[in-house]
């Protein structure tokens, strides 16, 4: 069986979204497809999928309109039957558009966060004539996507762990609390909550003092909260990894106690913002952390309040420090909520269940 993708990059260490079609796409590979692809962006080419760029060469200026039609003649002409067809980002779909046309198949699409919520779905929805099957990373995108209007089918499709830790390190030794957040540090992404915590640590800092806040992750805003963890006296406590190969980053998961990202949510068209997923919840929960993270957005499939973590409102810094506090005072509850936290990863979101969620996409 043939499948097309379009989209724009496949580098699986570009970012969240790159990874997870990466992933599927290389998971289907194994299962016996042949994986065609265009890309916009990527240089470097992965040996596991054929790369259609290197024969329909981009044309500047004109590819808005006519690069689907030349995808779609150039597979026609070369006796390509295509089978199954995903576009993977919705800013994509007129090249789809054009694409099924030419080759007379379908395309399903795939939908993330911020790239559909508000009327962004709404919006081409009378366009995506060639639309068959909505694939949604998260139950509230999906939601988000129903919201306008959309009726057709909608396929939910985590993010799925394929690198389960070869161990889990318990009681290491170190005389403080470590909360960890890791993401990326960019301006446009503040939503993350980085900021949030640093605040909310000033409240925890009257009731317990024996903690340190790690972050990792690189990006331009970095300045930015030193500069908030300096002016709320915090500079000691909070500290900035940058970078961390994948070696390291696990060391460091074995030695954080909680795995902490507020992530706020907005639905406002002129400023969206929030978690599709979180993939990084369930990094962490393989390493039996307890979690604390937002009580909407993508985020919510993964932490189940009081059960494997805890759901605060990420705009309320008190509340973000009592959900602190709240597992700092208790380590009994910290490992029970870390062991259900892996135990709902490796049931419903490594790559073990990979066909679970593929299947429906074939019917």
């Amino acid at each position: 069986m043939n499948i097309l993708f379009i989209g724009f990059s496949l580098r699986s260490n570009a970012g969240g979204i790159e990874r997870y079609l990466s992933t599927i796409l290389k998971q289907l590979k194994k299962r016996g497809f042949t994986i065609f692809v265009y890309v916009m962006h990527d240089a470097d080419q992965d040996p596991d999928f054929i790369y259609l760029n290197n024969e329909v060469k981009k044309i500047k200026f004109f590819d808005r309109f006519l690069l689907g039609f030349r995808i779609g003649n150039h597979l026609r002409k070369k006796g390509i039957k295509i089978d199954l067809f995903f576009c993977g980002h919705i800013l994509l779909f007129n090249r789809s558009e054009l694409i099924s046309r030419s080759i007379g198949v379908k395309y399903d699409l795939f939908v993330y966060g911020i790239d559909c919520w508000g009327n962004r779905f709404r919006e081409p929805l009378h366009q995506m004539k060639s639309l068959r099957k909505v694939i949604s990373i998260s139950s509230f995108t999906t939601e988000q996507v129903r919201k306008q209007e959309f009726g057709g089918e909608i396929i939910y499709f985590p993010p799925l762990v394929e690198n389960l830790p070869e161990r889990i390190q318990h009681n290491i030794s170190h005389d403080k609390i470590i909360l960890l957040t890791v993401a990326r540090l960019d301006p446009n992404e503040m939503y993350k909550g980085h900021d949030a915590v640093i605040k909310s640590l000033k409240s925890v800092q009257k009731h317990f003092s024996n903690f340190e806040y790690w972050i990792v992750g690189r990006g331009k805003d970095m300045d930015r909260l030193k500069t908030l963890a300096n002016e709320l006296d915090l500079e000691n406590e909070v500290k900035f990894f940058g970078f961390v190969d994948d070696v390291k980053l696990a060391e460091i998961y074995e030695q954080a106690d909680i795995f902490i990202m507020p992530s706020r949510v907005s639905l406002d068209p002129n400023k969206l913002e929030g978690e599709g997923f979180g993939i990084v919840f369930t990094e962490a929960a393989l390493y039996e952390k307890a979690l604390i993270g937002p009580d909407t957005g993508g985020s919510v499939d993964i932490i189940d309040h009081n059960i494997n973590g805890l759901a605060c409102d990420p705009t309320n810094t008190e509340q973000i420090a009592t959900c602190i506090l709240t597992l700092v005072n208790d380590p009994a509850l910290r490992k029970r909520l870390g062991e259900n936290a892996r135990n709902k990863v490796l049931n419903q979101f490594t790559i073990n269940q990979f066909d679970q969620y593929f299947n429906p996409i074939l019917q």
